[in-house]
């Protein structure tokens, strides 16, 4: 059967939505998103390859937006797989392998001065059929290019990208510089639960419900497990008030498993 665009944009949300609901991605599953991106991109040259567009300007969108979105997402799982295999283990070690790599990205950022600037100020001129005779022409063994200067056609994807692998090795450094001779604790539930968790233990302990005490136990409860939830922490927890009904989660299966324990230290 025959791939179709919304099939593929199906695909692109489901693996968006997937990636944010896990707190810390390990190098497996960055290999495993980067493989599941690279299909994506091979089904969206396929449709390039087979498709007649009915207008120009449902070509254009799909050059420019739909392709260019799943073309950033695999450059962004790619780089960062090669990121992470290749991180030390040793803490010492991995603070600064961190600051190299965040060094080495934002280089390109200097390299391309010029598309940059242009490129943060929506003034960024690309040409799709530039992008498209590419795809057309592109063998699908072929691997894909990170900031070729060969292809001008990209740099907004290039620059997308680059946004999402800074902004990840960032929030690596700044919650994992420091903390050599602290423990690591690995967090396996989703944000949302950590962020519920959050809001719970601060109105057991008292504290004013005002946003910048909020954000302030958000950042603590992120430096302990290396994941940063202050930046949507309310909008997650107005998700959760909006819904009709309260449905069991995180907290209400701690209370049970306490419960649960206890009652069997009793008898």
């Amino acid at each position: 059967m025959k791939k179709k665009v919304s099939d593929c944009m199906q695909q692109k949300m489901q693996l968006i939505e997937k990636m944010e609901q896990i707190s810390t991605i390990s190098v497996d599953e960055w290999s495993a998103y980067t493989h599941q991106w690279r299909k994506i991109l091979q089904d969206m040259c396929t449709i390039a390859q087979n498709s007649t567009f009915r207008s120009r300007k449902e070509e254009c969108f799909f050059y420019e937006n739909q392709f260019f979105e799943v073309h950033c997402y695999y450059l962004y799982c790619r780089e960062m797989t090669i990121f992470h295999s290749l991180r030390p283990s040793f803490p010492s070690e991995r603070n600064a392998y961190i600051s190299q790599q965040l060094l080495h990205y934002k280089q390109y950022r200097l390299r391309a001065f010029y598309q940059y600037n242009a490129f943060c100020s929506n003034e960024l001129q690309t040409d799709y059929t530039e992008g498209k005779a590419y795809i057309l022409a592109k063998d699908a063994q072929e691997e894909w290019p990170f900031f070729d200067a060969n292809y001008p056609a990209f740099y907004g994807v290039y620059f997308s990208a680059l946004a999402l692998i800074i902004k990840q090795l960032e929030g690596d450094f700044f919650y994992r510089v420091d903390q050599s001779d602290c423990a690591v604790l690995q967090w396996k539930r989703s944000k949302i639960d950590l962020c519920l968790l959050v809001y719970t233990a601060s109105c057991c302990n008292g504290e004013y419900q005002d946003r910048e005490n909020l954000i302030t136990w958000a950042d603590a409860f992120g430096a302990l497990f290396g994941i940063k939830i202050s930046k949507n922490f309310f909008q997650t927890l107005h998700a959760c008030k909006k819904r009709k009904n309260f449905e069991p989660n995180f907290m209400t299966e701690m209370h049970q498993h306490f419960k649960r324990k206890w009652e069997e230290y009793a008898e």
